[in-house]
């Protein structure tokens, strides 16, 4: 992807906390679509809410589980410290632990 960021971006307003919160939608598995946004917005604190969450589905497609899951915080890590941000941004990941039983 190139240019500006695509209009997936939508605004949202935090009211209980005092603060507008911006939410952008995108693929943890499409690593440049990360750097972009990353480097556009430059944040102080980043949620990760992505997830394959669907235990079901999960099962049935354990690969792309894994793409999303585990190696997307790989890439939204890389994708900070390749704009200069790992000791600038604090992270939050949210994750779904049913995804990881055996």
């Amino acid at each position: 992807m190139t240019g500006s960021l695509p209009s997936c971006a939508s605004k949202c307003d935090a009211t209980n906390c005092g603060i507008d919160v911006i939410l952008h939608f995108g693929d943890l598995n499409d690593a440049n679509f990360l750097r972009l946004v990353i480097k556009e917005i430059s944040p102080h604190e980043l949620y990760n809410l992505a997830a394959q969450s669907n235990v079901g589905a999960s099962w049935d497609d354990a690969e792309y589980t894994f793409n999303v899951n585990a190696l997307g915080i790989v890439r939204l890590l890389e994708a900070l410290r390749s704009c200069g941000l790992s000791q600038k941004t604090r992270i939050f990941q949210v994750i779904v632990i049913r995804n990881f039983r055996a």
